[in-house]
């Protein structure tokens, strides 16, 4: 289910700072072929009085020859940006060749106080697409932002520098000019509110002073000021090059067209495979945009979708996954086809039916180029991994790694089926059920070499009553050359890979032998099953019981406690800490439940004693960990899992959100 944008109680986020020369020959859209080289076509332009209806003798936008927006009727801004958006417009109708994309617009009917904005204001401006009709402007029309602030706040930012050619980070202090905010919320309603968008442009306008920005879900990036009253060529560079771009350039996914059905808005999205072979969807309807609420991230969305042929919906529906994923990383498809082409899942071809099937996978092309997000701080050409940068931090230095290149692939890959996410779940029978059932799919996967490392709700689907393991993009083969470190979701990480060690070896290694080293750390099978104990434990304690039968309990559990319990399990990793490797501690936490849960508790504490016996039994050895380590668990925790779905049905245990806790 869709919800809107994600939001922290401060809604400004870090972001990398660069020299506005840089901002407008690196990251704005380039300008077309007759306006090149900018700077001296501009200044002809500018002699030869193309610009004379919007510049005056001075060289400035007309209505501020003499003065700023500060100094136009007071602090109402609208009145105060009004020159402003009249001399865009003039500086783009003085171009006779080519023909803009886009306009700006004020938006004289929004709220300009970030206090007084709910979820779905617009910015204070916006540039919209010319083809745009006549009527209110949605997010999905805003091709740039721009928010606006009469008083010059820049002094209030305090900056941390990098040193680099171009670019320095900042960070925020708590008085950060309203337009920071205004703009981090516009930015991330941008990003969410409309699967097409790919990155998005933004201006921020502090008097006379302007900002660019850039963001997309690898990073966010904003120019040093400008005044527009005295760079008249920075000026132009930015509203040509906004003006005229295409719209791709402006962020939007050509690949992805927005499309209108009875009322309904639905994206007709293209898949592109490996072997270049193109096939067209229609999505029916959303799955999951969970992660696509934050700004920066995966920006995964799922769709319930079906096959377009000739324009015609051909086939059952599938669910095509739409995503960001980390270069680095081998594609979630052909992990998935590894899996599943190792000799153990041939041979056991009963057990691949709890990991979903492909139908096609591959990077996103546009413009016939590879999709991903721009990394405009690349390491120099002398520069290895290891080396260090020297950043000057409140007047002393200190010495940073150099950072590996990273940046993000815009990935899709269609299932053959489509179905529903455990998370949707509110039947806690369902829940048990369907993690015995995952457990034969991660069952596969480890006989076949590899581990899940980042299991969750999200990650296991019920397709036909029937529970299958998915989002193997994390996913890592034992042949992996590197250790197998930190990764999953925060909820339900193991609690050995959250610290980054192992935590089960008894300290009489050390003193048999005075030679031996602890092992670099490395993911194993046993890390999957704690992960997939975590969820159930997810489900039984941070969910209150909505239904019971009336004969099962007559008294509720501490709701109050177990909130405060439930606090700690998920969101401190000491107590996770403590949770899994003391016995008794998780024990005696849950006799807060609904009584009509003690036998589940009991059930989750005896798998939570199998789990910390099979760490203990291989790490108390210094013999290599390899991924038959929990071969004797499965069986156990399977049917103790089942035992727990039949405890809940039999009682008809239902279970909803609280209502201050996720």
């Amino acid at each position: 289910m869709s919800s809107g944008p994600s939001l922290s109680k401060h809604p400004t986020v870090s972001h990398i700072r660069f020299l506005q020369t840089f901002f407008v020959d690196e990251i704005l859209p380039s300008l077309l072929p007759h306006f090149r080289p900018p700077r001296k076509k501009l200044d002809q332009l500018v002699d030869r009085g193309t610009f004379k209806h919007a510049l005056s003798a001075r060289r400035r936008l007309w209505g501020f020859s003499k003065t700023s927006p500060s100094g136009i009727h007071g602090t109402i801004v609208q009145e105060a940006f009004k020159p402003f958006q009249s001399g865009v417009r003039r500086v783009v109708n003085a171009i006779k060749r080519g023909k803009p994309t886009v306009a700006l617009c004020n938006n004289t009917e929004g709220e300009s106080s970030f206090e007084k904005r709910t979820q779905e204001s617009l910015p204070d401006a916006f540039f919209l697409p010319v083809s745009h009709s006549f009527g209110p402007a949605q997010w999905a029309d805003i091709a740039v932002i721009g928010e606006y602030q009469v008083e010059n706040n820049e002094q209030n930012v305090q900056e941390v520098f990098i040193a680099t050619n171009h670019a320095l980070r900042t960070d925020l202090t708590c008085d950060e000019p309203k337009n920071i905010k205004k703009m981090s919320r516009s930015l991330l309603n941008c990003m969410q509110k409309d699967p097409r968008r790919r990155f998005a442009f933004g201006f921020t306008a502090e008097d006379a002073n302007i900002k660019l920005w850039y963001c997309d879900r690898s990073q966010i990036v904003v120019s040093d000021p400008f005044d527009f009253r005295e760079d008249y060529h920075t000026l132009l560079r930015f509203i040509l090059s906004l003006s005229f771009a295409e719209l791709h350039q402006l962020g939007w996914d050509p690949t992805m067209q927005e499309i209108h059905v009875d009322g309904h808005v639905q994206y007709d999205i293209t898949v592109r495979s490996a072997e270049a072979q193109i096939v067209v969807y229609r999505t029916l309807g959303l799955l999951s945009d969970s992660s696509a609420r934050d700004l920066l991230g995966r920006g995964t969305r799922v769709w319930k979708a079906v096959r377009l042929v000739e324009g015609e919906e051909v086939g059952p529906p599938v669910a095509l996954k739409d995503a960001w994923v980390d270069n680095t990383r081998q594609r979630e498809g052909n992990n998935l086809s590894q899996v599943l082409e190792a000799d153990f899942a041939k041979e056991h071809p009963e057990l691949n039916e709890h990991l979903m099937k492909v139908q096609t996978h591959g990077d996103v092309f546009v413009a016939g180029i590879q999709d991903h997000t721009p990394s405009f701080l690349q390491p120099d050409s002398s520069s290895t991994v290891g080396k260090s940068t020297r950043v000057v931090e409140n007047g002393s230095h200190k010495e940073i790694p150099t950072p590996v290149t990273l940046f993000q692939v815009h990935y899709r890959i269609v299932y053959q089926e489509a179905g529903k996410s455990l998370a949707e779940v509110d039947s806690l029978q369902t829940v048990f059920k369907a993690l015995a059932e995952a457990l034969y799919g991660l069952l596969t996967m480890h006989k076949s070499g590899w581990v899940h490392r980042d299991l969750s709700p999200g990650n296991i689907v019920i397709v036909d009553g029937a529970a299958r393991v998915i989002d193997l993009e994390y996913a890592t083969s034992e042949r992996s050359p590197n250790p197998l470190g930190k990764t999953g979701t925060l909820n339900f990480v193991p609690v050995e890979v959250a610290s980054g060690k192992y935590l089960f070896r008894v300290d009489t290694l050390k003193t048999l032998d005075k030679t031996w080293n602890p092992p670099v750390f490395g993911y194993n099978p046993l890390h999957d099953l704690e992960a997939l104990w975590w969820i159930a434990v997810y489900y039984t304690v941070n969910r209150e019981v909505e239904i019971v039968d009336e004969e099962a309990a007559d008294t509720q559990g501490d709701i109050e406690e177990q909130r405060g319990v439930a606090e700690d399990f998920f969101y401190d990793l000491e107590t996770r800490q403590t949770v899994f490797l003391f016995n008794g501690y998780f024990a005696k936490q849950l006799q807060c439940l609904h009584p009509s849960l003690a036998e589940v508790a009991e059930i989750l504490e005896d798998i939570r004693a199998i789990l910390w016996e099979g760490y203990t039994n291989i790490e108390e050895s210094t013999e290599p960990i390899n991924f038959d380590v929990a071969e004797p668990l499965y069986g156990h925790m399977c049917v103790r899992l089942q035992e727990a779905a039949e405890h809940s049905e039999k009682l008809n245990i239902r279970i909803r959100r609280f209502k201050d806790i996720n």
